[in-house]
């Protein structure tokens, strides 16, 4: 399991933390690629999300981070995957961090959904997982239920269990650019069939065309 890797701290039963998962060199990389995209260009996109706070806080698809989607899937073999992803969100001074909140309802409660679930995975997954990039202060991750709040820095990562048991929100950013790569953690024989795991020659295959790759298979 994960949570084995020597390199993982482990914070409280369902809440772990690796520091310096992706290289500073990656980071550099992940980082100059987002110079293109300035807030005015990012906040004019169209992020049609039912949920106010990501509707200007996403960026647009970052071919950079199909290393990240892929080293990740490395780290959680064999047992758990992730869904394919490309964009970051950004937060910066002045939007009062991220809201408290879970990242899934839990199995069988569809009808309690609060935003897209384009994947189908929304019900089924187990933690949330996020990367941390930019250069930023503040941001702090914080668990009320936990009474646990630590400070991440680029590179690092987080996983955290998905459920209503570890809310989480993001304190303030107070100087710079928080990018945090967010995606969601399920067993991998679970995967229901939007999209080629990781290791699978179809993956390989259908990643030369990062639309079609970013797009559900059913």
């Amino acid at each position: 399991m994960f949570f084995e890797n020597k390199n993982v701290k482990k914070i409280h039963d369902k809440i772990f933390y690796y520091p310096n998962f992706i290289s500073l060199k990656k980071v550099k990389e992940i980082n100059d690629a987002m110079k293109k995209y300035s807030l005015d260009k990012i906040r004019a996109m169209d992020n049609p999300d039912p949920i106010d706070w990501y509707k200007g806080k996403i960026s647009p698809v970052i071919p950079e981070l199909m290393e990240v989607w892929e080293e990740i899937n490395i780290f959680l073999s064999p047992e758990y995957i992730v869904h394919p992803q490309l964009h970051l969100q950004v937060i910066h001074p002045g939007d009062n961090g991220m809201f408290l909140h879970s990242d899934s309802p839990g199995e069988h409660n569809e009808d309690m959904l609060t935003q897209n679930d384009k994947w189908n995975t929304c019900c089924i997954i187990h933690y949330g997982l996020v990367v941390y990039f930019g250069e930023f202060e503040g941001g702090e991750n914080y668990y009320p239920k936990q009474n646990i709040e630590f400070k991440v820095n680029p590179g690092d990562m987080v996983i955290h269990g998905a459920h209503d048991d570890t809310m989480h929100g993001v304190r303030e950013v107070t100087s710079g650019y928080r990018y945090a790569y967010a995606n969601f953690v399920l067993p991998k024989e679970k995967n229901p069939g939007s999209f080629y795991a990781y290791d699978t020659e179809a993956h390989e295959k259908r990643k030369n065309n990062l639309e079609l790759w970013l797009t559900p298979l059913s």
